[in-house]
C-alpha cells in the first residue's frame, strides 16, 4: 500500500515534473523500491523516519552509534522510559515497524565509517540528521568518492538537515555536482573552546567557571570518577565549585543547574517543532528527486522560526568552490597514442577507466555520438583530427547523465 496524497503524486503528470519522471505503474514501482538510507535516530532522526514512512517509502535504514538516555525521552518520541539503554536506531526502527508494519526498516548501530563503499551504493538517497560535523563532512566527501571512482554512474544525493533551537537547514547535495559539505563548511561555526590558562586564572564569564570546575576541579577531587551529565548530584556539584572559583574571581552572572549541565553536556537547544519542520523538509526533498515530481532545492534552504517577522525562509545557492579537496573538477589523464582511431581511444577509456563512452566531443565539436549519424564516421578516424597533445575532452557513458572530463597527454 502506498501513501493517497504519495499515490496521487505520482499517478499523472504535471508543469514541474523533471526530466526522468515515469507515469503510472513504472513511477509508482520505481518509489516503491527505492532505498533511503537515515543517519541518526536522534531527534531529527526520529522525526526523519516518521515523516518517510507516513509519505510511503517501503525501504527504509537508519544507523546511529547513541543509546538512549533519560534527557533524550521529551521529544524523541520514539523512545519511552523502558528504552533507556538500548540503541537508539533499533529502538526506533521496532517502534515505526509497529506503526507501519508493511515497511522495510533494518537498524544498523554502529559508527557511519564502519560500513564500506557496498553498503553506501545500495541506496538511491541518504539523508543525515547528525549533530556532528564532523559526521557531515564524512558522509559528504565518501559519497563523492564513489561517485568519482564509478565515473559518476553511482551519484548517490546527501539531503543534510540540522537545526538549532527556532532555526534549521536543508541542504540537497549531488556528489562532484553542487557544492559538497567541505565547500560548505564555513556556515558552520566553530566548536567553543575555552583557554585553560583563561578559566584558571582570568574567568570573565560564568561559563568559564563551569569549565574550570569540570576539567579542573573534577580531576584534583575526584579523580578515579568520570563525568555524568544526567546525574543531578554530579551536576550539583560542579556547580558549587564554579560558584566558588565565581566569586574569588569576582566574575558576575548567575550560575545555575541548567546553565551548568548546558555547558558539561555541551547542549545545543532544541525545539521539537523545529526539527518536525527540517525533518518533513528533508523528507520532501527525498519524495521529489524519488520521483522526479518536482525539481529539488538548490541547493540551501535557511528556516527562522523567531524572525523579526515572525517566521522567515530563504532559499539560495551556495556555489562549488573550484578548489575543494572533495569535490573540485578533476581531469582524468589519458595517454596520446599516436595514429590511434576513435573508436581506439574509446575502447581505451573503457577498458582503463571502466567507463563505456556513449558520447565524446571536444570543447570545439560532438566527435562521436550515436543519435547523430555523421558522427558514427569519425570512429574510423584519426584522434589528431579532433585532439592534440593537452586537449581536453568530455565523455558521457551509457545509462549516466554526468559527464567526466578528459585530457590528453604525451
Amino acid at each position: 500500500m502506498i501513501a493517497p496524497g504519495t499515490e496521487a503524486l505520482i499517478s499523472s503528470t504535471g508543469p514541474f515534473v523533471q526530466e526522468f519522471f515515469a507515469e503510472g505503474d513504472e513511477g509508482r514501482d520505481y518509489f516503491l523500491n527505492s532505498k533511503v538510507l537515515v543517519i541518526g535516530a536522534g531527534g531529527l532522526g526520529c522525526e526523519l523516519l516518521k515523516s518517510l514512512a507516513l509519505t510511503g517509502f517501503k525501504n527504509i535504514d537508519v544507523i546511529d552509534m547513541d543509546t538512549i538516555d533519560l534527557s533524550n525521552l521529551n521529544r524523541q518520541f520514539l523512545f519511552r522510559e523502558g528504552d533507556i539503554g538500548k540503541p537508539k536506531c533499533e529502538c526506533a526502527a521496532a517502534f515505526i515497524k509497529k506503526r507501519v508494519p508493511n515497511i522495510n526498516i533494518t537498524s544498523h548501530f554502529c559508527m557511519i565509517q564502519d560500513k564500506d563503499d557496498e553498503f553506501y551504493k545500495q541506496f538511491n538517497v541518504v539523508i543525515g540528521g547528525l549533530d556532528s560535523v564532523k559526521a557531515r563532512n564524512w558522509i559528504s566527501a565518501n559519497l563523492c568518492r564513489i561517485a568519482r571512482e564509478t565515473n559518476g554512474e553511482i551519484t548517490i544525493p546527501y539531503i543534510d538537515g540540522g537545526t538549532e533551537a527556532w532555526k534549521g537547514h536543508v541542504k540537497v547535495i549531488y556528489p562532484l555536482k553542487t557544492a559538497c559539505m567541505h565547500c560548505q563548511s564555513e556556515l558552520f561555526p566553530p566548536p567553543v573552546v575555552y583557554q585553560a590558562c583563561t578559566v584558571v586564572s582570568n574567568p570573565r564569564q560564568p561559563e568559564h567557571c563551569i569549565v574550570w570546575a569540570k576539567e579542573f576541579q573534577w580531576q584534583k577531587l575526584r579523580p578515579n570518577e568520570t563525568i555524568d551529565g544526567d546525574n543531578d548530584e554530579h551536576i550539583k556539584w560542579i556547580m558549587e565549585q564554579a560558584i566558588i572559583h565565581q566569586k574569588e574571581f569576582k566574575v558576575d552572572g548567575e550560575i545555575t543547574e541548567k546553565l551548568t549541565k548546558g555547558v558539561v553536556k555541551n547542549i545545543i537547544p532544541a525545539i521539537a517543532s523545529t526539527q518536525a519542520v527540517i525533518a518533513a523538509m528533508c523528507a520532501t526533498e527525498a519524495l521529489k528527486y524519488i520521483t522526479a515530481t518536482g525539481p529539488t532545492i538548490n541547493n540551501n534552504l535557511l528556516f527562522v522560526g523567531d524572525a523579526a517577522c515572525g517566521l522567515f525562509g530563504n532559499n539560495f545557492l551556495f556555489e562549488k568552490k573550484e578548489d575543494c579537496d572533495e569535490c573540485a573538477r578533476r581531469l582524468n589523464k589519458v595517454k596520446y597514442v599516436e595514429n590511434e582511431l576513435i573508436s581506439g581511444l574509446i575502447a581505451r577509456i573503457k577498458e582503463e577507466f571502466n567507463y563505456d563512452v556513449s558520447n565524446l566531443r571536444s570543447s570545439e565539436k560532438t566527435i562521436y555520438m550515436p543519435i547523430i549519424a555523421q558522427t558514427k564516421e569519425n570512429l574510423n578516424k584519426p584522434v589528431d583530427e579532433f585532439l592534440q597533445d593537452g586537449a581536453t575532452f568530455i565523455a558521457t557513458a551509457k545509462g549516466s547523465s554526468e559527464p567526466f572530463e578528459f585530457i590528453i597527454e604525451k
